[in-house]
């Protein structure tokens, strides 16, 4: 049995409670409403919780590719990276909180920050993840190993394989629904 790597799915909590944070809490100054406040305090704790453990699933699937490239390196810096601002924010924002005072200016310009990085991340995470068709120097893990020899050097563990190499070896003489392809 093969599970697929958690990574991708964990990601999800994180592009999601930044803008929601960010966005309840510009509003919640704005409109001095303490509900919109609260919905950003609880927005990045919740995000807070869930980025640690996305980048440490990451970083266990990235050593189960193999991968130590310069995009991935960068994307591995940045998530590590959130995980500490994100802290600080956590801890900032629940001190504003508990003295009934909105998101200071610096604390949502570094949401802002936060949120442009976490776009910038989720890129490189998609270019790795979803490479163009000609591309062969990505590696993406996306088809179950029950098409080819287990014990094969390419094998991801785990029960996966990457595209690249499902695509050379069966492209030529497979149907063409073994081969995922990425582009319509």
């Amino acid at each position: 049995m093969y599970f697929p790597p958690p990574h991708p799915m964990f990601v999800n909590f994180t592009a999601a409670l930044i803008p929601v944070s960010l966005g309840s809490d510009l509003l919640g100054r704005i409109l001095r409403k303490p509900s919109l406040q609260a919905v950003g305090l609880w927005g990045i704790l919740y995000g807070t919780l869930a980025t640690p453990i996305t980048a440490y699933l990451g970083l266990r699937w990235m050593n189960q590719l193999g991968r130590h490239d310069r995009g991935m390196v960068i994307h591995e810096w940045l998530g590590f990276s959130m995980v500490g601002v994100m802290i600080v924010l956590s801890l900032w924002r629940i001190r504003l909180y508990r003295h009934k005072r909105p998101a200071s200016a610096p604390n949502l310009f570094i949401l802002v920050a936060l949120f442009g990085s976490a776009a910038f991340q989720g890129h490189t995470g998609a270019v790795m993840s979803f490479p163009k068709e000609d591309d062969t120097s990505t590696i993406t893990a996306v088809e179950p190993t029950a098409l080819v020899n287990a014990a094969d050097p390419h094998d991801l563990g785990n029960g996966w394989r990457t595209q690249i190499e499902i695509k050379q070896q069966f492209s030529a003489t497979a149907p063409s629904n073994l081969v995922r392809r990425t582009t319509p």
